[in-house]
């Protein structure tokens, strides 16, 4: 069973607040690169939910935290559930080579510090946002410690719309 407090809980879903619909404006229709360089447009993202991680291969919050959000892109297969973990390091090379590392599945790319990062004026990292649906951003996470990664799967799950051929997921990520 999920344990966190709700005050935490509470704490990072009104920092969601603050950035409501910002995140989905900056992120739609936006040309990323995967880490073998191809051009990607996150289109079409219309009543799904969205999970925007930025990271960064020197940061250790951010490679602890790379292989839980890896296992609940797996896990959440058959929701309407898109990750993408956008690495802002100024060399590709380096986030390419910690994906290797971590022997990653989930959709990567590329932005370096000076665009998405600075559009959202990013606070630090990693940071995660859960844009719902709907197109706003309902929760937003810093950090990886347990009670930080319990509330934002939390957040994830809440907002991910159910599927017929997955209804009920179950906890498949492990720390």
């Amino acid at each position: 069973m999920m344990r966190f407090s709700f005050a935490a809980l509470m704490v990072l879903s009104l920092a969601a607040g603050a950035r409501a619909d910002v995140v989905r404006e900056a992120i739609d229709g936006y040309s990323l690169h995967t880490l073998e360089g191809e051009s990607v447009t996150l289109d079409d993202l219309e009543g799904r939910t969205v999970v925007v991680n930025f990271w960064a291969e020197w940061c250790g919050p951010c490679r602890r935290e790379l292989p839980v959000l890896d296992a609940w892109n797996q896990e959440l297969v058959g929701r309407d559930v898109v990750f993408a973990a956008i690495s802002i390091d100024r060399d590709a090379k380096k986030a390419a080579r910690l994906a290797d590392r971590l022997d990653l599945s989930l959709p990567l790319y590329h932005d370096g510090p000076d665009d998405l990062a600075a559009t959202l004026d990013l606070p630090s990292l990693p940071i995660t946002y859960v844009v719902g649906p709907d197109g706003r951003t309902v929760f937003t996470s810093n950090g990886s410690d347990p009670e930080t990664m319990d509330a934002l799967h939390a957040a994830i799950i809440s907002a991910a719309p159910r599927s017929a051929s997955n209804p009920n997921p179950s906890r498949g990520a492990e720390r």
